[in-house]
């Protein structure tokens, strides 16, 4: 077939053509012609969200990192080969709010009402593959927050994972790093009844302790040292406080007060989480020094039960607002 190129738009014309394609798809092509085979950068802070990337600001490892967390995976967390023995799946399709009670529904499957009768169109497009980023904002309206008990992202994950069955989105280590280990359209197991319209998240953290549990827990995990903010011998105030003093009237209470504070703040508590079975846990971030946003063990009534918890790190809440 002889096409003339004469009618075709010389702006629609692609060198060496002799076949009538459209307009259209022709500006697509001359536009990424030149970005074909082009690997395009990542900058180390992306979410995947319906299998599109959002910037966040913070470090992130997703599943598909190097020393990510794959809840995708059938196999344990630390398994040794292929031939060991496969999980069951992690995680589930999210279903459509209809009220009509649903079976539960993996990827690849069609959503089907008890009973076996077929979904209505709108319920057929919530498999995992075809969510998009409208349906997934709509659906989607919790943040469900867990402090993991765990201490470290990776222990956290190797018992949601191997031991409990579960799954979540992301993973806030002490050091801030966000671990993802779903794309969020999918319905990771963390929340039971609110996982459909929730996004997960697991803060680690060595968890609270009631009166009937083994408080030397803590004593492993957080240690008390020297403020490495502690004002230098040259300074005029320590220059002052190395030398003897006259006997002086006793300070007023204000200026008692800011002594105590200023001598309490000489030691800070730091977060060092002990070696595993799997060796140290070594912060992601270099030359990271964990530290509770609050300098002291919070206390707190829950449900009629009195609990003690360390805070989190500010880098955890950093990582958490972004």
């Amino acid at each position: 077939m002889h096409i003339n190129k004469e009618k075709i738009p010389q702006k629609h014309k692609l060198k060496g053509e002799d076949v009538d394609i459209p307009p259209l798809a022709r500006m697509r092509v001359r536009e990424n012609v030149q970005e074909s085979g082009k690997m395009l950068p990542r900058v180390g802070d992306e979410v995947v969200v319906c299998g599109q990337l959002f910037h966040t600001s913070n470090r992130v490892i997703t599943w598909l990192d190097r020393g990510g967390f794959n809840a995708y995976s059938c196999l344990p967390t630390h398994a040794a080969s292929t031939s060991e023995a496969p999980l069951s799946m992690r995680y589930g399709c999210r279903k459509v709010n209809s009220g009509k009670k649903q079976k539960l529904c993996y990827p690849g499957q069609r959503l089907l009402l008890e009973g076996g009768a077929e979904a209505t169109p709108t319920m057929k497009e919530v498999r995992s593959e075809e969510w998009e980023l409208g349906m997934l904002q709509e659906a989607v309206h919790q943040l469900v927050v867990h402090y993991d008990g765990c201490g470290t992202a990776r222990r956290c994950f190797k018992v949601l994972h191997d031991e409990r069955q579960l799954s979540c989105h992301f993973i806030i280590d002490l050091d801030g790093t966000i671990y993802q280990t779903l794309d969020v359209k999918e319905r990771a197991w963390h929340a039971t009844t609110a996982n459909d319209r929730s996004v997960g998240v697991e803060m680690c953290n060595i968890g609270a302790l009631g009166a009937e549990h083994d408080h030397s827990v803590f004593r492993d995990w957080y240690v008390r040292e020297a403020c490495a903010r502690r004002p230098p011998s040259s300074s005029p105030d320590a220059q002052q406080q190395q030398q003897p003093q006259p006997h002086q009237p006793p300070q007023p209470p204000r200026r008692q007060l800011q002594r105590r504070r200023a001598l309490a703040a000489a030691e800070e508590v730091r977060v060092v989480p002990p070696p595993d079975g799997n060796g140290p846990p070594v912060p992601t971030s270099p030359n990271f020094i964990g530290r509770p946003a609050r300098q002291e063990v919070v206390v707190g009534e829950v449900q009629g039960r009195r609990l003690h918890m360390w805070d989190f790190t500010h880098a955890q809440y950093e990582a958490l607002t972004k």
